[in-house]
């Protein structure tokens, strides 16, 4: 098992392990790395912890002599096969890494070892931080989705026979219900706005390209990276257009692109560009870190992109004059249910409900009145 160690004198982690290449010369040998990570440094610390713990699972892969088959000769290559876009491949891997890191620690390295037991020791161990360590906190939702990918993955293990059965089905924990985003005001538009302007490229461009989308036209982050060419249609005379996204469960949706947004599309066209953005490493991260640096999550806490989302779908309600089918077409929601929980209708907007009460009738009706008792004079 590759293990962690500090050296004297050295700023850097040093991994003990096995030589796993086949034509090193060292070959079968203990070695000694240098990481590159520097200790005391959290985020170094977790990529030094994730490297040793990948070196294990390829060092389980190396010295197997038994049937049993070790999660790093299939795992990746099957991730590879079942992500069908760059982005999900990307965010499957970071959660694979996560993974593997406790699978490493616990020493389970075949889908035969794995069992409901760890499994359920999954949660504590991923929500608990150690800043020492490099583990970053993590809530119970971030957890259950991590869990629900290794389900995914040992469904294919018991599919190649590399395990009897699947332990992490049905262990009977449910997702927690998110904190409610919060709806962002014009004056909180207008100070995020004015924020991306002082970044720096190429991160100002990405900044205000998908802030622009989402704020105009409701749509999800991953959902504002579209083609200018082809996924979007511009009348000649430039008044009016329409626009397709991807959407959650590989659907296209189209929507009339919103007058607003016309500017950006012909520029971004006239510079021959071929997508709205150079899309980032971890998008959902950098806007987290940008609503942190310019102070935006303590202004509004928990104000996040998705807070874009919420605004749209908010106005629209709070309009009076869209229906609500004709508001879910346009956002895309394809569940009355999950529309309704973005609603953020304020104090304010309840005024209507006053005249609807003054308007219905306080008489009695006649089936209500027979067999009353008749009055005296």
């Amino acid at each position: 098992m590759a293990s962690l160690y500090k050296r004297p004198r050295s700023p850097f982690w040093w991994i003990k392990c096995r030589d796993t290449k086949a034509h090193s010369p060292t070959v079968g040998k203990v070695i000694y790395l240098s990481t590159g990570f520097r200790v005391g440094v959290g985020p170094d610390t977790r990529s030094a912890r994730q490297m040793a713990a990948e070196l294990t699972l390829a060092e389980s892969k190396f010295t197997t002599t038994s049937p049993l088959e070790p999660w790093g000769n299939w795992v990746p290559d099957y991730l590879n096969v079942y992500c069908k876009s760059p982005a999900t491949l990307e965010r499957y891997t970071t959660i694979w890494k996560n993974l593997s890191l406790f699978l490493a620690e616990k020493e389970i390295t075949t889908p035969r070892q794995l069992t409901r037991e760890r499994c359920l020791s999954y949660f504590p161990w991923r929500l608990t931080p150690d800043k020492a360590t490099g583990k970053y906190h993590a809530v119970h939702n971030t957890a259950h989705l991590e869990i629900k990918i290794l389900s995914l993955i040992m469904s294919e293990a018991v599919r190649r026979n590399f395990a009897p059965f699947n332990p992490v089905r049905d262990l009977g924990v449910k997702r927690q219900r998110g904190r409610e985003k919060p709806e962002f005001t014009d004056d909180h538009l207008a100070f995020i706005s004015a924020a991306i302007q002082k970044e720096p490229e190429p991160l100002r461009s990405f900044l205000n390209n998908s802030f622009l989308i989402a704020r105009y036209q409701g749509c999800r982050m991953k959902e504002t990276h579209v083609d200018p060419r082809h996924d979007v249609d511009i009348t000649e005379d430039g008044a009016s257009g329409l626009i397709r996204f991807r959407i959650k469960g590989g659907r296209e949706h189209t929507a009339p692109l919103h007058p607003r947004l016309i500017p950006l599309f012909l520029e971004l066209r006239k510079l021959g560009a071929t997508e709205t953005y150079v899309l980032p490493p971890n998008p959902s991260r950098k806007w987290f870190d940008f609503m942190k640096r310019i102070g935006m999550r303590k202004l509004l806490p928990g104000a996040c992109f998705h807070s874009l989302r919420v605004t749209a779908v908010t106005r629209l309600a709070r309009s009076k004059t869209i229906p609500e089918s004709k508001a879910m077409r346009f956002i895309g929601h394809a569940s009355t249910t999950v529309h309704r929980q973005y609603q953020r209708l304020r104090t304010e907007d309840l005024g209507d409900c006053l005249s609807a009460l003054d308007s219905v009738t306080d008489k009695p009706t006649a089936p209500e009145t027979q067999g009353a008792p008749a009055t005296t004079s």
